[in-house]
């Protein structure tokens, strides 16, 4: 005699429940080892970002000569660069997180060009976990406004992405409507003056009252220093006594070779 057509189909559906675990993801509460490094394809421990072993992790974090106030990366033990000391930017301090450099150039183009919206994730979690030493001092996290036709094509704007977990992990606020964005124009390939002419002409002021305000402004990737040069000043305008820019990786200036390991998945030039 047949069974009734309903429990059939749920003891149906009782039978597909452990085939469909096993094709699931571990759990976030399962083991670190369960997962592979991004970068080196071995097991995950001992791991901060999620996404890189702990080897890893120390390997891209290699600290560098850097410029105390643009944070550029430098050839010497220097602790200003000579544009900072001939003409220092509006902003006060940098806090550059990565080089921007294979595999972190890759894993950004990945983000900002095909869209891939995990990756901003998984790096703005992993730079959460270092912070600049003032920001027990900050007020407010400030982001670079994206171009509407950039932030249509990609659904998301890449710096407020990041400012958000930054934001969300040190108890901060963000002031949203502290800058504004008219125009956007291709600064690929141009010099650092032409491009703070350009920056210029990009942002408007949010006529907000910043005053007295520490503020940190958040961005993906800092490559001369003139949109945040001319962001700052903005801020400054509206009142903020100290901006400082936190940025997730920074680009060496041209010629400068960066002594990466040769470790990991050895991405092509091509992919960086």
């Amino acid at each position: 005699m047949a069974g009734n057509p309903q429990q059939q189909q749920q003891k149906q559906q009782q039978n597909q429940l452990p085939r469909q675990r096993s094709l699931s993801r571990p759990s976030a509460a399962g083991p670190l080892s369960d997962f592979r490094c991004e970068w080196c394809q071995s097991s995950v421990s001992k791991s901060i970002s999620g996404f890189l072993c702990h080897h890893c992790e120390e390997v891209l974090r290699t600290p560098y000569p850097a410029c105390s106030q643009c944070g550029e990366l430098l050839n010497n033990n220097e602790r200003r660069c000579q544009h900072c000391q001939q003409t220092p930017p509006a902003f006060d301090y940098t806090h550059i997180f990565l080089p921007y450099q294979t595999p972190v150039s890759h894993w950004l183009r990945q983000a900002k060009d095909r869209r891939r919206y995990e990756w901003l994730l998984r790096l703005g979690h992993w730079m959460a976990h270092h912070p600049p030493a003032a920001i027990t001092q900050v007020d407010a996290l400030v982001y670079v406004p994206s171009d509407w036709r950039k932030r249509l094509w990609r659904g998301f704007n890449p710096a407020r992405i990041i400012c958000e977990q930054l934001a969300s992990r040190h108890h901060k606020p963000i002031l949203h409507q502290a800058l504004r964005r008219r125009g956007s124009t291709p600064q690929r390939g141009q010099h650092r003056a032409s491009r703070l002419q350009q920056a210029r002409q990009q942002f408007d002021s949010g006529q907000q009252s910043l005053h007295g305000m520490h503020l940190l402004l958040i961005d993906d990737v800092l490559t001369t220093g003139a949109t945040a040069d001319a962001v700052a000043t903005l801020l400054k305008q509206q009142g903020a006594a100290i901006v400082g820019v936190w940025a997730l990786a920074r680009t060496p200036p041209p010629g400068m070779t960066m002594p990466l390991a040769l470790h990991g998945c050895g991405l092509p030039e091509s992919q960086a």
